[in-house]
């Protein structure tokens, strides 16, 4: 799993309130006390069943990918204080923010099951209430499904309970029990001061924003008057007059039973399954002339490239002195990009080769007939040995942005950073010259949310934006090798576990928003029947063309997901259960169908006796609001996929580790 770095448990505030008939102000400094057990009681100024949390006086930093909470003063706040998601750089997370943004626990024990209401306070960055205006809720490290955004908080802040499409923030309790109340990032610059839970549903506290307009009452009033007490200003009662008889009426006939209230669907924003499939590349060496890439370009490397669906593919850039359009390299560049597949062209220092001369970016544009995808900047420059690897990279990095900027051919075209595998602290901030960050995180045997070595890929992404700063990033090389007999540092995985892992993989950095990610890499560069050498063995195709199981599986899901661009896609009503390690991407086409992938986050190979291990399948629901059309593909370890109808409102699903997609049509 995504490796977030140990959550720092804030200390709980009971709100004190003086046992005087005195009205409660629940924006009064609640001081210190010890973490709330049980609700608050309503003498203490609140209804019976409820928290109040503050945020106030927490001395905690809790990391994300690249934000974190920090404790900050604030005038207006509880305690004067308040934690702020810093740092403030207009940046928000709506998919994967479990992954990816700061997160805050509270400890709560529910001695009853129900319906809770959840209300938060909080301020917008100074002038950034657009940009900085919502906060997530979640329990036990899951969104709630009952919605989980809290905003959109005024400019001036203060308390809001419902989420921007004015639907209240509920969460439902099942079983007696603790829990944890998660609290995460949307958007950076927003600052928490306090959080109420309570069984209300008609509590609302002072000050709340006008924007609950479902909202009634104060603290401490009531839901109802209690029976027998006279509304204010009625006068004293007087005697009876006695009624003249009369003749009985017929009873009233009862009332019918009230039907309980609908289950609530929470709505999952899609995102186009062109999206996915574009997010997908693969690494190729078109100029290695003394291996498979040459030898057998014309019945290996063209069709089973071209078969396999993927839209691009990473390779250098040739700008040699007898380079030129009809080269051999370019000339079968622009065979594949007949075929559908763009280049992303990597520059070079010369360590391995003649440096790129970025004079010519041009003319290596209009040869592959303005299809460039990308320019990138040097591949792995601190494994070079040289000492002055980082001033030359430096260097060669502007060299390459200005000179794509100063092009007008080429000014649309996104520039790449360098991939720094170690030393990007040394290398520094190259953030002004380039478009997308650059980062090699390869899993080393391990399930997608682990990188080589036991680095986890936050710790990979984290190195690569030491370089690339705020801008988005992409993964030019990541993948699995074979070599089972390697006795290289970098664990191997056996065909099956890269079949399972692959797919997972690329969803994984999707759901991250990783922008595109090059698979290492096509085909196996040489023949090794030992299994020994690590190189030989990162392709999805054998030495001989023969398919592996990664290259089938990758085929069949761009396959499933294959679509155009171009459209606004929809939300998709449904309730998920799983086990903790479930993790899901949901996709749309074009044509209204919508692709909800399914995987758990687990591992299936042993890396120290490098054979795999068996998972045991876990019980996995989809519940949608009303009877729909799925077709549901499940992938296998060698590749294949399985695939039976269903006319269904609830899936149930046994998941081990492998992918399953439902293909669903409300």
């Amino acid at each position: 799993m995504f490796d977030i770095p140990a959550l720092i448990r804030l200390s709980l505030c009971l709100l004190a309130l003086c046992a005087c008939g005195a009205s409660p102000d629940i924006n009064a400094p609640l001081p210190d006390a010890p973490a709330p057990s049980a609700p608050t009681e309503e003498s203490q100024g609140l209804p019976a069943g409820s928290w109040a949390l503050s945020a106030a006086g927490a001395d905690a930093t809790l990391d994300g990918i690249q934000h974190r909470w920090e404790t900050e003063a604030h005038p207006e706040a509880n305690g004067a204080r308040v934690l702020r998601a810093l740092p403030d750089n207009e940046v928000g997370y709506e998919v994967y923010f479990q992954k990816q943004s700061p997160r805050l626990d509270f400890s709560l024990r529910f001695d009853q099951p129900g319906l809770y209401y959840l209300w938060a306070r909080g301020y917008p960055a100074t002038g950034k209430a657009e940009t900085s205006d919502l906060v997530y809720l979640g329990l036990n490290g899951a969104p709630l499904p009952l919605g989980h955004e809290v905003g959109l908080f005024s400019p001036a802040g203060g308390w809001l309970g419902e989420g921007p499409d004015s639907r209240r923030v509920l969460l439902e309790v099942l079983d007696p029990g603790s829990y944890d109340l998660n609290v995460w990032m949307a958007e950076d610059g927003f600052a928490l001061d306090q959080l109420v839970v309570t069984r209300s549903s008609s509590y609302a506290p002072e000050g709340r924003l006008d924007s609950s307009p479902n909202m009634p009452g104060k603290p401490g009033e009531p839901e109802t008057p209690e029976p027998g007490t006279p509304e204010p200003g009625t006068p004293e009662p007087t005697e009876p007059e006695i009624p003249e008889p009369t003749e009985p009426e017929e009873p009233a006939p009862p009332e019918p039973p009230t039907a309980p209230p609908a289950r609530d669907f929470p709505k999952v924003a899609a995102r186009p399954a062109f999206d996915f499939v574009d997010s997908v590349g693969v690494n190729i060496h078109l100029h290695y002339q003394d291996t498979v890439y040459n030898k057998r370009y014309a019945d290996i490397i063209k069709p089973k490239l071209l078969e396999l669906g993927v839209r691009h593919a990473r390779d250098g850039i040739y700008t040699y002195d007898a380079a030129k359009r009809d080269t051999f390299y370019y000339r079968r560049w622009r065979e594949l990009i007949d075929g559908g597949v763009r280049p992303t062209l990597m520059a070079s220092l010369g360590y391995h080769g003649e440096a790129t001369d970025y004079g010519r970016l041009t003319e290596v544009y209009d040869w592959l007939g303005g299809e460039v995808a990308a320019f990138e900047g040097v591949n792995e420059p601190d494994l070079s040995g040289r000492r002055d690897w980082a001033e030359r990279t430096r260097a060669a990095q502007r060299a390459l942005f200005e000179a794509v900027n100063a092009a007008p051919a080429l000014r649309e075209v996104p520039v790449l950073g360098p991939s720094v595998v170690w030393e990007a602290a040394e290398l520094g901030d190259l953030s002004e010259y380039l478009d997308y960050g650059n980062a090699h995180p390869y899993p080393g045997g391990r399930e997608p949310g682990w990188s080589a070595y036991g680095n986890s890929q936050q710790k990979t992404f984290a190195r690569a934006k030491k370089v690339s700063g705020d801008k988005p990033l992409m993964a030019t090389e990541t993948g699995y090798h074979n070599a089972l007999n390697t006795p290289d540092t970098h664990p191997p995985v056996d065909e099956a576990t890269a079949a399972v892992y692959t797919p997972r993989l690329l969803l994984y950095h999707f759901n991250l928003g990783v922008k595109r990610s090059f698979l290492y890499e096509l085909i196996d560069l040489r023949a090794d029947a030992g299994l020994s050498k690590r190189d030989m063995h990162f392709g999805l195709l054998r030495n001989d063309g023969s398919e592996k199981p990664a290259y089938r599986a990758l085929k069949n899901l761009l396959g499933l997901l294959d679509d155009d661009a171009g459209f606004a896609t929809g939300e998709l009503a449904y309730r998920l259960e799983g086990p903790e390690d479930l993790e899901s991407a949901l996709l749309q086409k074009q044509d209204g169908t919508f692709y909800l992938a399914l995987w758990r986050e687990t591992s299936r190979f042993d890396v120290k006796a490098r054979e795999p291990r068996s998972v045991a399948a876990e019980a996995v629901r989809l519940e949608l609001p009303a009877e729909a059309a799925v077709e549901l593909h499940a992938f296998r370890p060698d590749g294949g996929v399985d695939s039976r109808s269903l006319s269904s409102s609830v899936i149930s699903l046994e998941l081990a580790d492998t992918l399953t997609v439902l293909e669903i049509r409300p």
